[in-house]
């Protein structure tokens, strides 16, 4: 790939996510008075319920003390519960009230149903091209270890 198709393909990777933020993801967060970290939170705990703190905090890429407000606000808000483990009293684990269930249920299906208007012109074969592309983009970027590329 030539540098300035790099440049191209990752200016309209931010341009792209910076319009799902403003226009899908945040009147969403609105519409649920949620922050867009709480609709992550939330997102995450739907398939990963039981969780440890620092689990949710590497899943979303946050740190200790952003992780305890967010927390504290959806506890708060009646969606989040902490639960001590039976295993290992030491561990809290973070789920999902049923309250919190049904807000999943009614940001995933308004998303879903904003997503399927905004990808209606993509033919199924270029929708799993792009999926392919993410998910192959997303890996190589997780496992890139050169620590010197900035030299």
């Amino acid at each position: 790939m030539k540098t300035n198709d790099a440049i191209k393909l990752l200016m309209t990777l931010r341009k792209t996510m910076m319009l799902i933020a403003r226009r899908v993801l945040i009147p969403i967060g609105k519409k649920y008075d949620l922050q867009p970290v709480d609709m992550r939170l939330i997102m995450t705990l739907a398939h990963h319920q039981h969780s440890s703190k620092l689990q949710l905090a590497n899943a979303i890429g946050m740190d200790h003390s952003s992780m305890s407000r967010a927390l504290d606000r959806l506890i708060e808000k009646n969606y989040v519960q902490r639960e001590i483990d039976t295993n290992d009293r030491r561990l809290i684990r973070i789920s999902l009230t049923e309250q919190g269930r049904e807000l999943h249920q009614q940001v995933f299906s308004t998303i879903s149903k904003l997503w399927n208007k905004v990808c209606a012109d993509f033919s199924d074969q270029e929708l799993k091209q792009s999926i392919h592309f993410m998910q192959t983009l997303a890996e190589n970027i997780a496992n890139y270890t050169d620590e010197n590329f900035l030299c």
